[in-house]
């Protein structure tokens, strides 16, 4: 393959992995491993060292460098990130779990007070 070819693939691995991923979240369907993903990256990150090793015209030189950049950021960011190895206790479509917390007058409040009516959780993290 040339090496415009290959940053032109590192292009669309990277722009492909990102909008699989994107899908992913929005369906709070992201993976407890996704080596899939990571493949895809790393193969975009490969193609597109690989391209800017051969010797690249302008454009070509742009598209292997987004790709490095695009792939480099992703498998950067889910290094650091410490994505758990298990499930969530809770997920979407589940019962919630139990738990005791103070209401607005200082009172306990039990969320299994509310089990069979309607419940909204909100929870803030807080300054930051």
């Amino acid at each position: 393959m040339s090496a415009d070819g290959l940053a032109l693939l590192s292009l669309l691995l990277m722009v492909g992995g990102w909008a699989t991923w994107w899908r992913r979240i929005q369906r709070v369907d992201v993976p407890l491993n996704p080596w899939a993903h990571y493949a895809v990256m790393g193969a975009s990150l490969l193609a597109a060292l690989a391209a800017l090793g051969a010797g690249l015209g302008a454009t070509s030189t742009v598209a292997a460098l987004l790709g490095l950049l695009g792939s480099g950021m992703f498998l950067g960011l889910h290094t650091i990130s410490r994505m758990p190895d298990r499930p969530p206790a809770a997920g979407v479509g589940s019962a919630a779990p139990d738990f005791t917390a103070l209401d607005a007058e200082g009172e306990a409040f039990r969320l299994s007070a509310l089990r069979g009516k309607p419940v909204l959780l909100k929870f803030f993290r807080g300054h930051w």
